[in-house]
């Protein structure tokens, strides 16, 4: 073989230009992410300082606006302010009486202005005793408003809360005090973090600064930053400055009724420093990478030319066993082709392969697909049943406020959007459990034709007009066993799905529901059994799925849809939800020919579909109630709520106290209440020890769990009623009412 007819030339040089490509890129990468990181983290530094002032300050203003309301009252300081002299003989002279107070409200400004605006007292030096006071807010002040001001001084900036002197509903003159926000302030800030800090106004100029007054060009500050944090009060401004080395923060700080803007810089000449040092040791590592990557490629072509060569020869022999002809000229030479008569070969005798065992390839894809929603379903269950306890915590301590406030009143409609949210995020949970398998929500026997028709019905009042909606109801029998939230789901998922898909140029959305007969030799149907099955198809005119995206179509968080629009749970949902009513889901697309999801639900004899349980409040009772829960808001909304009905409850957070105190007293209690997931005891296992020392003793045991335990067995146990959570506190309240009743 000569040389030049090998692949390894080729090979090795594409080998060597990628690794070049790589190192170079990587270097680039390497020095920009150091760099990143290290000036984000001064930005994290800078970000904190800003906190810290922001803090400080606030406190500061608090401080003043507490003193002055200490004054608002003061007796003493309200007689001499109005008295306006001082030649009365009273012990106490206004002089007197401030230097009594003035060390101990430590504060910079300290003014007392009578009802004519005039000034009676005052520690600035520049508004001396009987001049007017122009301090922004007196005039609020005068009239009986506690105010809080910015205003400018000789210096910077200051922050004033003025209060009226008032007794008896007159006002006798006003009192003032205030901080400043100077360079003195500045610098106190700058000593105390080790950074350049500085306050601008709205205006856009410089008010206050760490450094003196012919020194603040260098501060690098530019206006227009300025007014761009102080348009967007939420979002920091971020900059760097190549001229002085100083990373900037230009953020929004709110100061009494005018937002000012702090400027925080930290210095990183020494981050530029480290860069540089760092550039020079990666650009030596480099040379000496790709110095050791020539070398190696060099001898990777050397070394794959024998392999090359042998791999040619076995392709020979390949072709000549399938077909039993030796390798024709034209594929002398030349590895590559070849291997391509070899591989012609066996691509016909491997697809002979795979049409044969196609079926079980398919078969071997669904179990993989059901494990994957077995695994996810185990955690979204877990994740449910903790947020069922947080849920039901909400729903009943909001539940209990709205009872108790009047309807016409702001916080009681407030409180309904808020237990609105409440239920649609109890439905979500219900989702996810119903995913996980972990729902244990009562089947009932249903017409489902009414069901389809109201889902319908709200579907047409949300859609656009330029989507139209087609019904072919064709059955007879519709009696299926599920839940009317089953339904609902189904239907609004998959047709909201279908609208979405319809959104940009319009169509028809088709609901089917007819009744099919699955024979047992059916194969066009996966996993069914033969009987009657209810088929609902959900047809759209929509762009289609592609074939890519529909083998993953019911793999949970999986979405099409940009972030924010979707979660990719809800067909996840759907699958899980009708797969355990005895049923199959199965989705069918081309790209630009639409969409059909077809549902088939086990038919059932017909039967009265079961009652709808009943609205009404529930009624207050008496009885001395046990409750058990681990979680203690739980156990503090449950006595809230039982205890305004008029029961007694003992309320224990640890299943061994609580066990403990029935043993002392199994008489002493009416009735117990009980979680089933606890430490120590669980709640079956303090089930069993109560019914041991007291074999009457009514117990309601609650979960947000439904797979180890379910209603059926907690009642083998001896419990008398097994609940989910989240319960509200009128069901709740309901079944403790009805239990003690019978009892």
């Amino acid at each position: 073989m000569k040389f030049p007819q090998t692949l390894a030339v080729p090979f090795v040089t594409l080998f060597l230009s990628v690794a070049i490509s790589g190192l170079l890129i990587g270097f680039y990468i390497n020095l920009h992410a150091l760099q990143d990181a290290l000036v984000n983290r001064e930005y994290e530094k800078i970000k904190n300082i800003y906190a810290i002032i922001k803090v400080h300050t606030d406190q500061e203003i608090r401080n003043l606006t507490a003193l002055t309301k200490a004054l608002q009252m003061n007796y003493l300081l309200i007689e001499k302010v109005g008295d306006g002299s001082e030649s009365r003989k009273e012990p106490d002279t206004l002089q007197n009486l401030i230097a009594r107070y003035l060390p101990e409200m430590d504060t910079e400004i300290f003014e007392i202005t009578d009802i004519n605006s005039m000034i009676v007292y005052s520690t600035e030096a520049d508004h001396p005793k009987g001049t007017l006071n122009k301090v922004r807010g007196i005039e609020k002040a005068l009239q009986g408003q506690t105010v809080l001001a910015i205003n400018e001084g000789r210096d910077g900036l200051s922050v004033h809360a003025l209060t009226p002197l008032q007794l008896k509903n007159r006002i006798f003159g006003v009192v003032t005090l205030g901080i400043r926000i100077d360079d003195n302030f500045a610098l106190r800030m700058a000593e105390a973090t080790d950074m350049r800090i500085a306050f601008a106004d709205s205006k856009g100029e410089v008010a206050a600064s760490s450094l003196p007054r012919d020194q603040r060009a260098s501060l690098g500050i530019q206006k227009e930053k300025i007014w761009r944090s102080l348009a967007e009060t939420n979002r920091p401004v971020f900059d760097q400055n190549p001229d002085n080395g100083f990373a900037s923060m230009y953020a929004a700080m709110r100061l009494a009724d005018e937002t000012l803007c702090l400027i925080v810089q930290a210095d990183i000449t020494g981050i530029h420093q480290l860069l540089k040092q760092q550039k020079q040791k990666l650009l030596i590592l480099s040379l000496i990478i790709l110095s050791v990557v020539i070398i190696l490629g060099s001898v990777l072509a050397i070394i794959q030319i024998r392999p090359l060569r042998r791999l040619q020869d076995k392709a020979h022999e390949i072709i000549k066993l399938l077909s039993g002809k030796k390798p024709t000229s034209q594929f002398k030479g030349n590895e590559i082709q070849t291997l391509i008569q070899a591989f012609d070969l066996m691509s016909a005798a491997v697809n002979n392969y795979v049409a044969l065992n196609a079926r079980s390839q398919q078969l071997e894809r669904q179990l993989r697909h059901a494990h994957k929603l077995e695994a996810v379903g185990t955690l979204a269950g877990g994740i449910a049943h903790e947020f069922n306890n947080i849920l039901m915590t909400i729903m009943m301590n909001t539940d209990f406020a709205i009872k108790k406030t009047s309807a016409q009143n702001t916080v009681h409609q407030s409180l309904q959007i808020s237990m609105k949210a409440v239920y649609r995020a109890r439905d979500l949970v219900e989702q996810i459990m119903m995913f996980s398998r972990q729902g244990d929500e009562e089947l009932q026997t249903l017409h489902i034709l009414p069901l389809i028709k109201e889902s319908v019905k709200m579907l047409r009042s949300s859609l656009p007009t330029t989507i139209a909606i087609k019904e072919q109801i064709e059955t007879g029998s519709d009696f299926v066993l599920c839940s009317p939230s089953h339904i609902h789901q189904i239907m609004m998922n998959l047709c909201t799905n279908a609208a979405d898909a319809m959104e940009a140029d319009g169509g028809q959305l088709t609901v089917r529901l007819d009744e099919e007969v699955i024979d047992a030799d059916d194969e066009s149907v996966d996993s069914l059994k033969a009987g009657r099955y209810l088929c609902l198809m959900i047809r759209d005119t929509g762009a289609g799925i592609d074939r890519e995206t529909l083998e993953k179509i019911f793999d949970p968080f999986f979405t099409t849809k940009k972030l924010g629009d979707g979660t990719g749970m809800g067909l996840a949902a759907i699958h899980g939800l009708v797969h355990k009513i005895g049923g199959t889901i199965k989705a069918e697309s081309e790209s630009g020919q639409g969409s059909i999801f077809t549902v088939h639900l086990p038919l059932v004899n017909e039967t009265e579909p079961s009652p709808l349980p009943s609205a009404e409040p529930p009624l207050p009772g008496k009885g001395r109630l046990l409750v058990v829960d681990d979680e203690a808001v739980i156990i503090q909304s449950i006595e809230l709520v039982l205890n305004d009905l008029g029961y007694e409850t003992v309320c224990e957070t640890d299943s061994t106290r609580a066990l403990a105190l029935f043993k002392q007293a199994p008489a002493r209690f009416d009735l117990a209440i009980t979680d089933l997931t606890m430490p120590k005891l669980t709640g079956i296992e303090l089930s069993k020890a109560i019914l041991a020392l007291r074999p009457d003793m009514p117990i309601i045991l609650c979960t947000g769990f439904g797979e180890e335990m379910n209603k059926k067995k907690a009642l083998s146990a001896g419990v008398r009623e097994f609940v989910h959570k989240p319960i509200s506190g009128d069901d709740l309240a309901k079944i403790v009412h009805k239990i003690l009743s019978e009892h």
